[in-house]
Protein backbone atom coordinates (compact mmCIF):
# COMPACT_ATOMS: atom_id res chain seq x y z
CA UNK A 1 0.00 0.00 0.00
CA UNK A 2 1.22 3.48 -0.94
CA UNK A 3 1.12 6.62 1.00
CA UNK A 4 -2.10 7.61 -1.60
CA UNK A 5 -3.79 4.70 -2.63
CA UNK A 6 -4.72 1.01 -1.62
CA UNK A 7 -3.94 -1.58 -4.66
CA UNK A 8 -5.65 -4.61 -5.48
CA UNK A 9 -2.85 -7.13 -6.44
CA UNK A 10 -5.48 -9.76 -7.00
CA UNK A 11 -9.36 -10.10 -6.15
CA UNK A 12 -12.40 -12.58 -6.32
CA UNK A 13 -16.12 -10.91 -5.99
CA UNK A 14 -15.57 -7.44 -6.73
CA UNK A 15 -17.69 -5.33 -8.43
CA UNK A 16 -18.62 -1.88 -9.83
CA UNK A 17 -16.05 0.91 -9.85
CA UNK A 18 -13.62 -1.28 -7.25
CA UNK A 19 -13.37 -4.04 -10.00
CA UNK A 20 -12.64 -1.48 -12.60
CA UNK A 21 -10.12 0.71 -10.69
CA UNK A 22 -8.80 -2.56 -8.68
CA UNK A 23 -7.77 0.14 -5.83
CA UNK A 24 -9.24 2.84 -3.28
CA UNK A 25 -8.06 5.64 -1.46
CA UNK A 26 -5.81 4.57 1.07
CA UNK A 27 -7.50 7.08 3.81
CA UNK A 28 -10.77 4.45 3.38
CA UNK A 29 -9.05 1.11 3.72
CA UNK A 30 -9.47 -1.60 6.26
CA UNK A 31 -5.89 -2.64 5.54
CA UNK A 32 -4.15 0.23 6.33
CA UNK A 33 -4.73 -0.85 9.48
CA UNK A 34 -2.73 -3.99 9.17
CA UNK A 35 0.27 -2.46 7.60
CA UNK A 36 0.49 0.47 10.25
CA UNK A 37 0.25 -1.95 12.80
CA UNK A 38 1.64 -5.22 11.52
CA UNK A 39 -0.85 -7.22 13.04
CA UNK A 40 -4.29 -8.81 11.97
CA UNK A 41 -7.43 -6.27 11.69
CA UNK A 42 -11.02 -8.14 12.10
CA UNK A 43 -14.29 -6.12 12.01
CA UNK A 44 -17.30 -7.46 12.53
CA UNK A 45 -19.51 -4.88 11.70
CA UNK A 46 -17.87 -1.73 9.98
CA UNK A 47 -21.08 0.15 11.06
CA UNK A 48 -20.35 -0.06 14.20
CA UNK A 49 -16.65 -0.16 14.38
CA UNK A 50 -14.63 3.33 15.46
CA UNK A 51 -12.48 3.20 13.13
CA UNK A 52 -14.32 2.41 10.13
CA UNK A 53 -17.85 3.57 10.36
CA UNK A 54 -17.21 6.60 8.63
CA UNK A 55 -14.89 5.11 5.71
CA UNK A 56 -17.02 5.85 2.50
CA UNK A 57 -16.92 1.88 1.95
CA UNK A 58 -18.65 1.30 4.72
CA UNK A 59 -20.87 4.45 4.25
CA UNK A 60 -21.19 4.30 0.65
CA UNK A 61 -20.47 0.73 -0.82
CA UNK A 62 -21.72 -0.92 1.94
CA UNK A 63 -18.74 -3.17 3.13
CA UNK A 64 -19.82 -4.52 6.73
CA UNK A 65 -17.14 -7.50 7.81
CA UNK A 66 -13.05 -7.33 7.28
CA UNK A 67 -10.49 -9.46 8.21
CA UNK A 68 -6.79 -8.82 7.24
CA UNK A 69 -3.84 -10.20 7.81
CA UNK A 70 -0.06 -8.78 7.21
CA UNK A 71 1.80 -10.20 4.18
CA UNK A 72 5.20 -9.91 5.75
CA UNK A 73 8.36 -10.99 3.60
CA UNK A 74 11.37 -13.47 4.92
CA UNK A 75 12.91 -9.83 5.63
CA UNK A 76 10.44 -8.94 8.28
CA UNK A 77 8.89 -5.85 5.85
CA UNK A 78 5.13 -5.72 5.94
CA UNK A 79 4.43 -5.33 2.21
CA UNK A 80 0.05 -5.03 2.46
CA UNK A 81 -2.46 -7.84 3.48
CA UNK A 82 -4.56 -10.77 3.16
CA UNK A 83 -8.03 -10.25 3.80
CA UNK A 84 -11.55 -10.60 3.09
CA UNK A 85 -14.39 -8.25 3.01
CA UNK A 86 -18.16 -8.95 2.60
CA UNK A 87 -21.33 -7.08 2.50
CA UNK A 88 -22.51 -9.02 5.59
CA UNK A 89 -21.72 -8.33 9.37
CA UNK A 90 -20.11 -11.71 10.36
CA UNK A 91 -17.76 -13.46 13.16
CA UNK A 92 -14.36 -14.57 12.01
CA UNK A 93 -12.96 -17.77 13.98
CA UNK A 94 -9.75 -18.65 15.14
CA UNK A 95 -10.35 -21.05 11.83
CA UNK A 96 -11.01 -18.08 9.42
CA UNK A 97 -7.74 -15.98 10.51
CA UNK A 98 -5.57 -19.33 10.16
CA UNK A 99 -6.56 -19.53 7.03
CA UNK A 100 -5.86 -16.13 6.06
CA UNK A 101 -1.97 -16.61 7.72
CA UNK A 102 -1.58 -19.91 5.52
CA UNK A 103 -2.70 -17.56 2.68
CA UNK A 104 -0.51 -14.98 3.03
CA UNK A 105 2.18 -17.15 3.63
CA UNK A 106 1.60 -18.75 0.08
CA UNK A 107 1.58 -15.47 -1.15
CA UNK A 108 4.18 -14.14 0.64
CA UNK A 109 6.89 -17.73 -0.85
CA UNK A 110 5.07 -16.66 -4.60
CA UNK A 111 6.34 -13.20 -4.27
CA UNK A 112 9.70 -14.32 -3.07
CA UNK A 113 10.38 -16.99 -5.77
CA UNK A 114 9.83 -14.45 -8.41
CA UNK A 115 11.92 -12.07 -7.03
CA UNK A 116 15.07 -14.32 -6.57
CA UNK A 117 14.07 -15.91 -10.01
Amino acid sequence: MLDQAQYFRGSHGLDGWMATTLGTPAEWSFCQHVVRNQEPFVVEDARHDPLMKDSPLVRMEGVRCYAGVPLVTFRGHVIGSFCVQGPDARSFTKYDLAQLHRYAKEVITRIEQRRRG
